[in-house]
């Protein structure tokens, strides 16, 4: 199964250490691509500029109907939860992070699902990291592998 990871950022930003060694240990079923998509900051209304990073992520989607948003105000998942969502669409799948501003509602609105780790909110990079690390576990129990607790 590949998954798209593509995120907004308004730097070419290099992978973190905990990146590296979490996209090392994610083998067998699961391959993971990371799409950085840089956004300067272009429009003085939020909206246009979610919008013009969305049209920046839409060019970017291997296949536009079938894509997951992070949003905080999406549907609040556990491991195993996440697990089968991306399980029940097991093929050419991408995960949307969007930018420090948000997700458009466009592109909200035409993901199979919006999906929430939390409430609080929490900075690109470190967002980021969470769902590398949700992955990575996602793929322990696709593989058996004793890390994961349930």
């Amino acid at each position: 199964m590949k998954v798209n990871l593509l995120y907004i950022s308004k730097v070419n930003q290099k992978l973190s250490s905990i990146e590296s060694d979490l996209l090392k240990r994610i083998s067998g079923p699961i391959e993971i691509q990371l799409h950085n998509l840089k956004s300067k900051k272009k429009h003085d209304c939020i909206d246009k500029q979610l919008d013009f990073e969305a049209n920046l992520i839409e060019k970017k989607l291997k296949n536009k109907n079938c894509y997951f948003c992070f949003d905080h105000t999406g549907k609040k998942v556990q491991t195993s939860d996440f697990l089968n969502l991306i399980l029940k669409y097991n093929q050419n799948l991408s995960l949307v992070i969007g930018s420090n501003e948000g997700i458009s509602n466009g592109m909200k609105e035409k993901a199979i699902e919006v999906i929430s780790f939390s409430d609080m909110v929490f900075s690109n990079g470190i967002f980021r990291l969470m769902v590398l690390e949700q992955l990575y576990r996602a793929n322990c129990i696709m593989t058996n592998h004793p890390f994961h607790k349930n």
